[in-house]
């Protein structure tokens, strides 16, 4: 005779069954996760040594700069730094390797320079898992797969997210926060009050406001999730318990900031006032370029994206909640963000994770799943061109685009010498790259004046107007009438001068 078994029995024999395979399938995402990690880090180990050209001078002097003059007491700090513009959060990461190098006696050039690198390309590898998880998450395993895809074969991530930017770990940061994100708050009104999606919001709500303290402009994809998150919200409970959420951690990051920056500064000081006062109440940003409003739209977003730009334009065309939301994300940052009248391509990094999130829901409707053998004759060519497309671009702009700012610091030297760089001011790196305290560097100055005057003449625009009168009346002290001349600069002909020039076409 054979008992029946109740309907409660079955019940849980089906949750114990269910809990193993979710055990099992964890497991497996777990070493998958590993696997892709280790992957990623060794390739971006390979990609932070192999870019050897210069971007922009922030991605040195604000942050290797200022982290080598804090640890090793010498070197030269830019005028943010002496006006409260600049948080130090950022360069105190990297004041940390410098320290362990200094106590142990191993701060040799080539470690001082190698080491920033290495640190960078782990947190980019970081960035990498995240995007493909973010992914994942929100669309699945084929859209995660071509995200990936379009990730790492990018020419502007490639040559950009490895270098020290304050942007490059913001993009880390807020990648990583979204990938935590509660996506779906009008499916599941339980995930932000449960314990375990408290967690999560709690963790996402953390790493944005350290991207917040990092780069305060991060601050305007987070406005739109945080509307997002408001309108659709089924409960008012679930609504309180965000806002709560959110103004303990942004309470919090504040005081931790306040707190960093009085102290390094050595006065009471408040980063975010001083920056959005400088970049957008006076617009100063205008002392190093100017754009047109549609720049990041017509040159912007088209340049970094490269050869996958077609497939982020097909990609906006489904309109599902998920993808307009995607989409709404992007259109806002960049309306916000055109509003100053300073543009640069590396404003728009933190978005390109969403970017080829998009792209990859028009490619995996398209192709398929990212199996190359399944693909056509005419899916490889499209694929094989963009991609080499990006890959010419990133080899060209990675080795030698601009490669005479860092290839200058060979002319060293190993002994007590004067170098005068006379080109467009921080060109160049400093003592990060030289960590040589008995050579003496000087660099022609592009401070602002304050209060702010946007037609002020410095040393910069003298010597770009007229290198021969600049150089002429500098290094005559009987000559008052042409070159500024600015305090503790010295004006003996230095040792070595170390100039760019161009090349004459035959």
């Amino acid at each position: 005779m054979k008992l029946r078994r109740g309907p409660q029995e079955h019940k849980d024999e089906v949750f114990v069954g269910n809990r193993d395979l979710l055990k099992q399938e964890s497991t497996s995402g777990y070493e998958k996760m590993k696997w892709l990690f280790l992957a990623c880090l060794i390739f971006r180990w390979l990609n932070s040594i192999i870019v050897r050209t210069a971007f922009n001078p922030d991605e040195y002097w604000q942050s290797l700069e200022v982290a080598h003059d804090m640890v090793f007491g010498y070197g030269w700090r830019t005028w943010e730094w002496s006006e409260g513009i600049r948080s130090y959060i950022h360069p105190l990461i990297f004041s940390i390797p410098y320290y362990l190098l200094r106590a142990t006696g191993l701060d040799s050039t080539q470690l001082i320079i190698v080491l920033p690198k290495l640190i960078q390309g782990t947190f980019t590898a970081i960035c990498d898992v995240y995007v493909y998880k973010l992914s994942l998450r929100i669309f699945g395993h084929n859209v995660a797969e071509w995200t990936m895809f379009f990730w790492l074969t990018n020419w502007f991530v490639f040559y950009c997210m490895v270098r020290t930017f304050s942007n490059s770990l913001e993009t880390v940061l807020t990648t990583v926060a979204l990938s935590y994100w509660n996506w779906f708050p009008h499916i599941d009104s339980r995930s932000t009050s449960s314990s375990a999606g408290s967690t999560n919001m709690s963790l996402s709500l953390s790493l944005a406001a350290l991207s917040v303290l990092i780069r305060p402009t991060s601050l305007i994809l987070w406005v739109v999730l945080a509307v997002h998150q408001m309108l659709y919200s089924v409960t008012l409970k679930q609504r309180l318990h965000f806002v709560y959420q959110c103004l303990l951690v942004g309470s919090l990051s504040l005081f931790i900031l306040v707190a960093i920056d009085s102290y390094c500064y050595g006065k009471f000081t408040f980063i975010l006032y001083n920056f959005i006062s400088f970049n957008l109440i006076n617009d100063a940003g205008v002392l190093y370029g100017t754009h047109p409003w549609h720049w990041y739209i017509t040159q912007g977003l088209p340049t970094i994206l490269g050869g996958y730009l077609p497939f982020f334009l097909l990609g906006i065309i489904p309109s599902t909640r998920k993808n307009l939301m995607l989409f709404i994300m992007i259109i806002f940052s960049v309306i916000v963000l055109s509003q100053s009248s300073h543009k640069e391509f590396r404003f728009l990094l933190p978005l390109m994770p969403i970017c080829f999130i998009i792209s990859s829901l028009y490619a995996s409707t398209q192709f398929g799943a990212f199996h190359v053998k399944r693909w056509s004759i005419q899916t490889k060519t499209i694929i094989g061109v963009t991609t080499s497309i990006n890959l010419f671009m990133a080899i060209y702009f990675s080795l030698f685009h601009q490669s005479g700012a860092i290839s200058a610091h060979r002319e060293r030297m190993g002994r007590p010498i004067d170098v005068h760089f006379l080109m467009s001011c921080h060109s160049t790196p400093h003592q990060s790259y030289i960590h040589d305290e008995t050579v003496r560097l000087m660099m022609l100055d592009c401070s602002p004046q304050f209060p702010f005057n946007p037609n002020q003449v410095d040393q910069t625009r003298q010597f770009d107007r007229d290198p021969a009168s600049f150089v002429s009346h500098f290094y005559d002290p009987t000559k008052e009438d042409y070159a500024i001349v600015m305090e503790g600069q010295s004006r003996r002909l230095p040792d070595l001068i170390i100039t760019f020039t161009r090349r004459k076409k035959d």
